[in-house]
């Protein structure tokens, strides 16, 4: 998130390597891009659905929010795995995985159900963010039926496939993949009101 409001989140799409594609642009770039542009979220995933296939699957949310006025908001959602990007998200709570966003699995339904209770809670920020925290590092396994495989895990390994089935994905064997986030609690103070 820039220090003017304007935010980016990334995924990757779950996917076996055969699926991939290779010698592929780099995903991170994504995010830091819009941060740095002008553009509206809408236009934006515009430029980036064009060249969209010449990355490895993802999920992007880029967004404005003006500071102050959290009814000045602006969301788009684009999955280059899918035909279309969301423009103009609609207000509620949604949730980003590695498919498509809200994707009905098991842990992507408790973890709304949790954030709702969270925000929705009687207490301070600070706690707030640090019960956000905790159920971002949440490692309990919530197993899904077919629903959770697809053709784009032909080749996956089973206990690999099963790493993904928590809200934090921890893969022993992969450290560099995994869930990534960042605390925020140093950076909200008692007297913030929006959450």
């Amino acid at each position: 998130m820039s220090i003017n409001g304007r935010i980016g989140l990334l995924t990757n799409y779950r996917q076996s390597e055969k699926f991939m594609k290779h010698g592929a642009k780099r995903r991170g770039k994504l995010v830091t891009d819009f941060l740095k542009s002008g553009d509206a979220p809408h236009k934006y995933l515009e430029k980036v659905k064009e060249t969209g296939k010449d990355y490895k699957g993802f999920n992007l949310i880029v967004g404005n929010v003006s500071p102050g006025d959290s009814t000045a908001m602006e969301f788009g959602y684009y999955c280059n795995q899918e035909n279309e990007p969301f423009d103009n998200l609609k207000p509620g709570v949604h949730a980003l995985s590695n498919r498509y966003l809200d994707y009905e699995w098991k842990k992507v339904s408790f973890g709304k159900e949790r954030f709702q209770e969270i925000i929705k809670r009687k207490s301070s920020v600070k706690e707030k963010v640090n019960s956000l925290i905790e159920m971002l590092q949440d490692e309990t396994k919530y197993p899904d039926d077919e629903l959770f495989l697809g053709p784009q895990d032909d080749g996956i390994s089973q206990s690999f496939l099963e790493s993904f089935t928590a809200i934090s994905v921890l893969i022993t064997e992969h450290p560099s993949c995994g869930t990534r986030y960042v605390k925020l609690h140093n950076c909200f103070s008692e007297s913030a009101s929006d959450l």
